[in-house]
């Protein structure tokens, strides 16, 4: 069985030289994610505190940045005996022990492979995406009671206007247009 669960996790990125990176130490409680030689994520299990980006900006000093991209970023975690085969029909990258970057369920993303669970990093604007489609590629894998619910989508809307919203305006009689002006005064007869 597979168990699907949105995590809220802090996300805090670190830029700076190879260099300063390779002697970044450790923040306990944070996974730290390789993404390029001048670039380190930290995930962590809750929001990024601000304890976590002043130990970050610590470590790097005048030659680094880091920002807190905590609300950029969706967090699916993948758990279960069947984590490894959800993962495998997700992704073509081979789900080793580790940190992995590629094309996750169509969308550029990181995945955590830790011993008891999969995290699947992706865009903030991928999130609902990523979720449809690890649905629907792992349905079988899901437990029984894990069905999309049809959106409520509420009745049928009245188009017709609503007269108590916008009255139409009192505009007076209508003209006649076929009348003919009364020659003396100029109204209509």
């Amino acid at each position: 069985m597979l168990e699907l669960e949105e995590t809220k996790a802090g996300i805090v990125r670190c830029l700076a030289a190879a260099g300063v990176l390779e002697r970044f130490p450790v923040i306990p409680g944070a996974i730290r994610c390789r993404v390029a030689p001048d670039e380190l994520l930290l995930l962590v299990p809750t929001r990024a505190s601000e304890e976590v980006v002043a130990e970050a900006v610590a470590a790097l000093g005048e030659g680094g940045v880091v920002v807190d991209q905590s609300g950029g970023w969706t967090v699916w975690t993948l758990t279960g005996p069947e984590k490894g085969e959800a993962f495998a029909r997700l992704s073509a990258v081979p789900p080793g022990g580790g940190f992995l970057q590629g094309r996750i369920a169509d969308v550029p993303a990181k995945a955590v492979v830790l011993d008891n669970r999969i995290h699947l990093l992706v865009a903030a604007s991928h999130g609902a995406y990523v979720e449809e489609r690890i649905r629907a590629a792992c349905q079988d894998l899901l437990p029984a009671w894990w069905e999309s619910p049809e959106p409520d989508v509420g009745p049928e809307p009245d188009l017709a206007p609503d007269p108590d919203l916008a009255p139409e305006p009192d505009l007076g009689p209508e003209p006649d247009l076929g009348a003919e002006p009364d020659p003396e005064t100029g109204a209509e007869t």
